[in-house]
């Protein structure tokens, strides 16, 4: 037995890897696969950190796919755009194609906050994407504005939005029922701009509603033209009037006679949507002849506006024939561009409501506006003047 255990080979404590392509194979997998595994794990904390630094600044900022995907965002951003949200799609503006340096703007659902933003181009993940930056943010409602300190680009929508209120007086009282918002530089405004517009007038009429009984809250009324073409403009209406909280009924919405005349059974549509939208409408400058009686009566409005020429001319047999057609309609009369007291007592004797124009004062600033309402004009200059 010695001697068959003398010809067995020595034992060894390890042996040597084989050879041979299928072994080389096998190895090089395998330190590719640690090599991957290593890169996966470095993507990933890098990653983590760029969401950490994304997360900590005090500025909206958002990671953004060639397809607007967000892939990740900070709670600015995403309090700012509610969807701005990794797995949500950036609703940019137009829906223009991601570059870099773009500047655009974004829009929340509702359409009361306005977002500009910037977007420069980075790599994420080995794929193209965007780093979207909020420049400035306007809450339409309110006009507050929130803007990145520091910030280089230049603004991409207009300036702040000044708004100017023209007194309405109630003949019957005397005294400030209302006002009509307008641009403070002057001029009509129509698409974004008219809808800015829209949502100060909500903002004020909430403001100056609160804690006023119902019989005491004052009315505000915008000058819409272009509304019967914009379908956007009713959801817009009624969301900016529900964020604002203000008093639906009390917000009128002036509409060009013409515009309507000549709108058909889309105008009538688009008036049915403003209505059920809960504001009121008015035709302005009515009584040029623009729209016959039977189509009148068909169309879904609440008052009409005289128009200020009309008024101007002093043509009482014409003022007084639009004024029966207006109460026949059962529709609530206004006059513009009253500039004398015999034109006020006429236009009350017919039965008209309530007027505007240059015998009522001078368009004031939004501070001044509430000081106003519920007061007669001439009191508030014997005021200023004793000031």
């Amino acid at each position: 037995m010695a001697d068959d255990d003398s010809i067995q080979p020595p034992a060894t404590e390890t042996s040597e890897p084989a050879f041979g392509p299928a072994a080389e194979i096998a190895r090089l997998l395998e330190a590719t696969e640690e090599r991957i595994t290593t890169l996966r794990d470095a993507l990933d904390r890098s990653e983590r950190r760029l969401q950490a630094v994304i997360d900590a600044l005090p500025i909206g900022i958002a990671v953004v796919s060639g397809d607007r995907r967000v892939l990740a965002a900070n709670p600015v951003a995403h309090a700012l755009v509610p969807d701005c949200e990794p797995g949500g799609v950036l609703p940019l503006e137009g829906e223009p194609p991601l570059t870099d340096g773009l500047s655009a703007v974004v829009r929340v659902a509702s359409g009361t906050r306005r977002i500009e933003v910037r977007a420069n181009a980075v790599a994420w993940d080995d794929t193209p994407a965007y780093l979207v930056v909020i420049e400035e943010a306007e809450d339409m409602v309110t006009g507050r504005r929130l803007r990145r300190s520091g910030a280089t680009a230049a603004p991409v929508s207009s300036q702040a939005l000044n708004v100017a209120y023209v007194p309405v007086v109630d003949l019957a009282s005397g005294r400030t029922a209302g006002v009509v918002a307008v641009p403070a530089d002057g001029g009509a405004v129509t698409g974004p701009a008219l809808q800015r517009l829209i949502a100060r007038a909500a903002g004020s009429l909430a403001d100056w509603s609160a804690g006023r009984h119902t019989s005491e809250q004052p009315f505000v009324m915008v000058s819409a033209p272009g509304a019967i073409a914009d379908g956007g403009l009713p959801p817009f209406v009624e969301a900016v009037v529900r964020r604002a909280g203000a008093p639906r009924s009390r917000l009128w919405l002036r509409i060009p006679e013409a515009e309507a005349a000549a709108g058909g059974e889309a105008a009538r549509e688009a008036l049915g949507a403003l209505r059920r939208a809960g504001v009121r409408t008015v035709l302005e400058r009515f009584g040029g002849g623009a729209t016959a009686l039977d189509a009148l009566r068909t169309l879904p409005v609440d008052g009409v506006v005289l128009d200020q020429d009309l008024i101007a001319t002093g043509d009482w047999a014409v003022i007084q024939t639009a004024m029966s057609v207006a109460r026949h309609l059962g529709l609530v009369p206004f006059a513009a561009g009253v500039t004398e007291e015999g034109a006020a007592a006429r236009l009350r004797a017919l039965g008209c409501r309530n007027a505007e124009g240059p015998l009522y004062g001078e368009p004031v600033a939004t501070r001044d506006a509430s000081t106003i309402l519920g007061r007669a004009p001439g009191d508030i200059r014997e005021e200023r003047a004793a000031d």
